[in-house]
């Protein structure tokens, strides 16, 4: 489940995804995978939205528009963020989990390429893209990369190493777009 200033977009267990209004009402419905929905993410006009499944698919579609991108991999894929202004033509970016963070972008004669922006640590768990930065945990910790630089510019490793990741989920939040809030277990950073 993710929420705009205009609607929420509910994923289910079944593959669909839901618009509602502010009243509760279905105002749209997509029907995305036949297994369950792992995560959504909007772009901050609500115009864009990007979906991945159990199955491996990724879709990143506009939501008025007929322009999509759909991607199916060989294993889940945990984690979407699309980028905060991804209905610019220069911004055409979004980041994929799994094993590995993969970034996408759109480049000449709208070709999407894929780069691999870390691997080897375990899944990655959480993602949060705000300006120019992309905060992701894994099972070692928080990195955070400068798409602008194309440097992963800091590690933030976890605090206690015996909680287990996928029973104890980091939580990621962006302050403002140069600072960002880490939850994880009985630790915030």
């Amino acid at each position: 489940m993710t929420v705009h200033d205009k609607f929420l977009a509910l994923g289910t267990h079944y593959g669909k995804v839901y618009l509602l209004d502010i009243q509760g009402n279905i105002t749209q419905k997509f029907d995305v995978s036949p297994v369950k929905i792992n995560q959504i993410s909007l772009d901050e006009s609500g115009e864009h939205m990007g979906v991945c499944s159990e199955d491996g698919k990724v879709q990143v579609f506009g939501l008025y528009s007929g322009e999509e991108f759909h991607e199916t991999f060989d294993c889940p894929i945990k984690i979407i963020a699309v980028h905060p202004h991804f209905v610019r033509s220069s911004c055409k970016q979004f980041v994929t989990g799994g094993k590995k963070l993969l970034l996408f972008e759109r480049s000449w004669m709208s070709r999407w390429k894929s780069s691999v922006l870390h691997e080897g640590e375990g899944n990655i768990r959480s993602v949060k893209w705000r300006g120019h930065l992309i905060a992701w945990a894994n099972n070692m910790g928080v990195k955070i990369f400068d798409i602008t630089s194309k440097q992963r510019i800091t590690n933030v490793p976890r605090d206690d190493i015996s909680l287990r990741p996928d029973m104890y989920p980091c939580s990621l939040c962006w302050k403002d777009n140069v600072t960002l809030i880490i939850g994880w277990g009985t630790s915030v950073k």
